[in-house]
């Protein structure tokens, strides 16, 4: 099934972060957690903090988990200038959701993950 949207109509970066265990590198089976980052804490906001200071990563690699962290881009001038994730209804009417466009790519992110069809860059990698 092909989403009827491009990922710059819904706000949302090209590209997502992903935290890997070490244990899951090497074949133990892991869980996966979604982190959703607040309004204007996207990586033009705040860089890597979000994915590298809130403390996710220890809490998954102590407990064999997946982080992934999918972005929100900021879409001036009014319909997101402060990369929020859509709460209130600019992406769809749908926005509340799980058929919502960006809980559709989220959705996409995690089947991708499922099938382990995914690239890592080591940039975000730590």
């Amino acid at each position: 099934k092909k989403n009827a949207f491009r990922s710059s109509e819904i706000s949302m970066a090209d590209d997502a972060i992903l935290y890997i265990p070490k244990s899951c590198q090497n074949g133990d089976i892991c869980r996966l957690h979604i982190a959703l980052h607040g309004c204007e804490q996207t990586i033009e906001d705040i860089d890597d903090l979000f994915f590298t200071k809130t403390g996710y990563n220890e809490w998954a690699e102590s407990n064999n988990i997946i982080i992934l962290y999918p972005q929100v881009r900021k879409s001036l001038p009014l319909t997101n200038p402060h990369g929020c994730w859509d709460w209130f209804g600019y992406s769809s009417k749908k926005f509340a959701t799980k058929n919502a466009p960006q809980m559709q790519v989220i959705m996409k992110n995690i089947e991708v993950l499922s099938e382990k069809k995914f690239h890592v860059r080591s940039r975000y990698y730590k």
